[in-house]
């Protein structure tokens, strides 16, 4: 059985313009990966879906793409950019501030039907502490790179 978690962020900053494409021009470029529009999904200008890692066609009869094996460095490090993620980005603009939420979503994580033992729950754990810390690293890139794009006095606001 395979596992997906979900991790939402919601971001707030001054009204800018242009919005769209410098979030483009960041997730395109990550240092963890590159980002891709997620065809899956239609989006507009309000909410924008990407995706990210390994992916196959699905077996049979299946449609769409479903996560396949990632990657993992010779220290059991996940090679961040071979995971199955999608990214959903919503922009709400109003005149006096614009909110960014992202949720991330990633993939591949089997699990048996039956449960796991002591010793797979302690490296699921690993694993999934591992993929929130990029996810972490992450948007700290993106706060940084929006307070650089827009001149802004401060990092864009996390909301809890």
């Amino acid at each position: 059985m395979t596992v997906s978690q979900s991790y939402k962020t919601t971001l707030v900053l001054p009204f800018v313009e242009n919005v769209h494409n410098v979030l483009i021009a960041f997730l395109r470029t990550s240092e963890f990966g590159e980002w891709k529009v997620d065809t899956e999904k239609s989006g507009d200008q309000f909410v924008m879906h990407f995706i990210r890692g390994k992916w196959r066609k699905p077996m049979l009869f299946g449609r769409g793409a479903v996560p396949a094996m990632h990657n993992m460095c010779g220290n059991g490090e996940l090679v961040a950019e071979t995971v199955p993620m999608r990214l959903d980005v919503k922009l709400l603009p109003s005149p006096q501030d614009l909110t960014i939420t992202l949720e991330h979503e990633i993939h591949g994580v089997d699990i048996p039907s039956w449960g796991l033992s002591k010793v797979e729950e302690a490296r699921f754990e690993t694993y999934m502490g591992q993929w929130k810390r990029i996810i972490v690293a992450e948007l700290a890139n993106l706060r940084a790179y929006l307070k650089k794009c827009y001149n802004l006095p401060d990092l864009p606001r996390l909301v809890e």
